[in-house]
């Protein structure tokens, strides 16, 4: 029971928490976390099929630190409800998170859900974005387009892990609530999740 246990954290550790994930941002200034704000609860997870969210929900260049916030603090949201819903869902129809993020990160999802197809688990609860603090604002000259980064808390306490057989596990392995760095890139054909970075296992947000 204990190495099953050991096995699943490895998993939702790639597959839920966010994963470790590759991808690019635009531009290389920094500066200091600035404003915060409660993220809205309740995002609706994307269906299948459906089309991700696009352009028509903002203007670019943003009109402030606080709109580049939102924007993205709803963006992470909505992949985090997509991502969690699959999961939920056992792994099946994961075409529907490919809309909200890069290729990168949609191949490494990718792995994870056909790990709860293969292994036969599925998940009880979602991960909730409980706060977003804005980083930095990278504007593409060429395009218009924005990269906002942001660091996210993140929630997992209602999170469980079932299997096809009935065991159940929670999620050791960090946090209940957790902080992680997330990149949101904007263009004119909608947002997309580009960069994820590591939770801290041993700090709460």
């Amino acid at each position: 029971m204990s190495r099953r246990n050991h096995h699943t954290t490895a998993i939702i550790a790639s597959a839920l928490v966010a994963l470790t994930l590759a991808g690019c941002t635009a531009g290389d200034s920094t500066a200091e976390p600035t404003d915060t704000a409660s993220a809205a609860p309740s995002a609706t997870p994307l269906a299948p099929g459906a089309d991700a969210p696009g352009s028509e929900a903002y203007e670019l260049p943003f009109a402030s630190d606080d709109a580049a916030r939102d924007a993205a603090a709803a963006h992470y949201e909505a992949y985090l409800a997509t991502s969690a819903a699959i999961l939920q869902d056992g792994g099946t129809n994961p075409e529907r998170l490919q809309p909200l993020v890069t290729d990168d990160i949609y191949a490494n999802e990718l792995l994870g859900f056909e790990r709860a197809q293969s292994e036969g688990f599925r998940l009880d609860g979602a991960p909730e974005l409980l706060e977003a603090t804005l980083v930095e604002r990278v504007t593409d000259a060429e395009d218009g387009g924005e990269s906002v980064t942001i660091t996210a808390c993140i929630s997992r306490e209602t999170i469980q892990v079932i299997y096809d057989d009935g065991q159940t596990f929670s999620l050791p392995g960090v946090a209940p609530r957790y902080a992680r760095t997330v990149v949101i890139d904007f263009t004119a054909n909608g947002p997309l999740f580009a960069e994820d970075g590591e939770p801290d296992p041993g700090v709460e947000c």
